[in-house]
């Protein structure tokens, strides 16, 4: 994700709400992944979430108000 401070008010952005796994939750997660998944790129530990909403592409000028 491009760091807040270099989005410009025209740049569009993915928006979604999500919530975030609880840490025990996340541990077990990566334990999986690194028993189950063979040759696969895993997920990173900080980019795991629960999706509840996809906003769809808007311009990054609405982020405050969303």
């Amino acid at each position: 994700m491009t760091p807040p401070a270099s989005v410009g008010g025209d740049e569009r952005l993915r928006f979604f709400l999500a919530l975030r796994v609880p840490d025990d939750v996340l541990d077990e997660i990566e334990r999986w992944q690194r028993e189950q998944l063979e040759n696969v790129r895993a997920v990173r530990r900080e980019h795991l979430h629960v999706t509840l909403a996809f906003l769809g592409h808007r311009p990054a000028g609405e982020l405050e108000a969303i």
